[in-house]
């Protein structure tokens, strides 16, 4: 697989709150953490691969975006992406390991310059924390941001993104809480490793 020249973001600058202390620093696979895992399987697919956080807080070499808002929600992490890149950027939340490399090239195939974004979905729902992100869907992140509703899913319908409706919902396991985090953890184990 030839590596994309979009660069991938992971976004990483959430509170955790279910979770009770920060998922990107959980021991995960082979010695990693969950943020360090996530960061070396997506240089398997892409030049360029950045963490997006509100603080430094990482033992291993990589490339950061800093957040500059003091607000947790998505919708702040991606308009400093677009500022910082100003240009197109494939976006995956750290707690979503189980997105293959597969369905990466999948949305990577249906981005153009024409769409504001990619998106996955699966059993109706949209996963906006797997998609394609062009700065041109900044105008809505910002009216969102203004507006204070800062719900993904009304950004997407607003805007010219594309929808890709995958049929296996096991790879957007968002792992939210201590179970879903262990039994993801496993599942990788006994799949993958």
């Amino acid at each position: 697989m030839v590596k994309s020249s979009i660069p991938a973001v992971i976004l990483a600058g959430g509170k955790s709150s279910r979770m009770g202390e920060d998922k990107s620093l959980l021991p995960f696979i082979d010695g990693k953490t969950l943020a360090q895992y996530q960061y070396e399987r997506l240089l398997e697919i892409f030049d360029e691969v950045y963490i997006s956080t509100k603080e430094e807080k990482f033992s291993f070499t990589k490339n950061l975006i800093l957040e500059d808002a003091q607000e947790f929600a998505p919708t702040y992490g991606i308009l400093q992406i677009i500022n910082t890149l100003k240009r197109p950027f494939f976006l995956i939340g750290v707690d979503v390991p189980l997105f293959s490399k597969e369905s990466i090239k999948t949305l990577l195939d249906a981005y153009h310059k024409d769409l504001d974004g990619v998106v996955g979905s699966s059993q109706g729902r949209f996963e906006p924390l797997c998609g394609i992100y062009s700065p041109t869907i900044k105008e809505y992140i910002l009216e969102s941001i203004e507006s204070n509703c800062h719900r993904l899913g009304k950004i997407i319908k607003r805007a010219n993104v594309e929808v890709i409706d995958f049929k296996n919902s096991e790879e957007f396991i968002n792992m939210n809480t201590p179970d879903l985090f262990y039994e993801t953890k496993k599942l990788i184990e006994e799949k993958y490793v």
